[in-house]
């Protein structure tokens, strides 16, 4: 199991204490590589917030992953940062790619089977997928090892809010408690959520445009473009577009569907809803020309990230992910 043998690698490894095991050293000295993975491909048990790109909840003694890689960071000797995971909160992979960007560590999607050098018949695939893309493009140089891949598909931070039962999969078990409320009132609940995905869509396509094109700017010598957080949020939420979904034919359908089919209908229509914004807040960008350098570059990253459903998922090809610009192609 790939688990012992990393078992077996980190005995010459260095290892910081703290909440989360997404975090690992290996190697010592100042040839170290700093391992950032999704706990229950490699680790047993468990904790939630191991298993993918987390934030901090209140309440939880976590500090969140952003806090713990700006920790990791101050270590000395990291050569490489390895990432292999199946994302999480974009939220924290977008914090988390500018201190990679601000540490000039290259990150690597490695080849881990080949790297540890495990059993052909060991069941692993090292892959960088939705959220994992976003911190990845935070790398001033960034490379994907032959045999590992780079996935990308749309986020979805409604993705994860129904639980289903493990023997019934067709069986819902518990609801967020914002889909209990939207499925209660739909004729007014629609439209908020509308609203507030509207204004939440554009100030993260807004923050991962900076990220990516102040990568892309880093190699040029250009000064960066603005990136703080709150300052972003303002620009993108100034002056709105009118919601055309309010008060909508689409609308009208979608209460009519909560309706006959319950709170089963809410977090798909939810879903899309989320998506259609972002799909509205990427042309928003598209049509400004104030953006400055690279910005193109950076848009069609964004929109390459976002053509694909939530529940579809596509893996570049090397050369796509050269000419793209994900991949630095010096470094091949």
């Amino acid at each position: 199991m790939m688990r012992v043998w990393l078992s077996l690698v980190c005995l010459f490894c260095c290892a910081i204490p703290g909440w989360s095991l997404k975090f690992r050293f290996l190697g010592k000295g100042s040839d170290r590589i700093l391992l950032l993975y999704d706990c229950d491909q490699i680790d047993d048990p468990c904790e939630e917030y191991e298993n993918s790109f987390f934030v901090q909840i209140q309440g939880s003694p976590y500090e969140g992953d952003p806090a713990a890689f700006r920790r990791y960071l101050r270590e000395p000797g990291i050569r490489e940062v390895w990432i292999v995971s199946g994302g999480g909160f974009v939220d924290a992979a977008i914090e988390m790619a500018r201190d990679l960007r601000d540490s000039h560590i290259p990150v690597r999607v490695p080849n881990l089977a080949k790297r540890l050098k495990l059993p052909d018949t060991t069941p692993f695939h090292s892959a960088c997928v939705s959220s994992c893309t976003v911190f990845f493009m935070g790398g001033v140089i960034r490379s994907i090892d032959p045999g590992a891949t780079y996935q990308v598909h749309s986020a979805s931070k409604w993705q994860e809010m129904v639980t289903w039962k493990k023997d019934a999969p067709s069986q819902v078990e518990s609801f967020n408690h914002r889909i209990r409320e939207m499925a209660d009132k739909p004729d007014t609940g629609l439209a908020d959520f509308a609203r507030e995905e509207q204004r939440e869509a554009r100030t993260m396509a807004f923050q991962m445009l900076r990220v990516f094109q102040n990568t892309l700017l880093v190699p040029t010598r250009k000064p960066p473009e603005e990136e703080d957080p709150d300052r972003l949020e303002q620009e993108a939420t100034l002056r709105p577009p009118p919601l055309t979904y309010a008060g909508s034919r689409q609308e009208q359908q979608d209460i009519n569907r909560i309706e006959a089919e319950g709170r089963a209908a809410v977090q798909d229509i939810m879903m899309r809803i989320e998506r259609e914004q972002m799909a509205s807040a990427i042309h928003w960008l598209e049509s400004r020309r104030d953006l400055g350098q690279r910005a193109d570059t950076a848009l069609e990253m964004l929109r390459m990230m976002y053509m694909e459903s939530i529940r579809e998922t596509s893996t570049l090809s090397e050369s796509e992910l050269e000419r793209r610009g994900y991949v630095t192609p010096e470094i091949k």
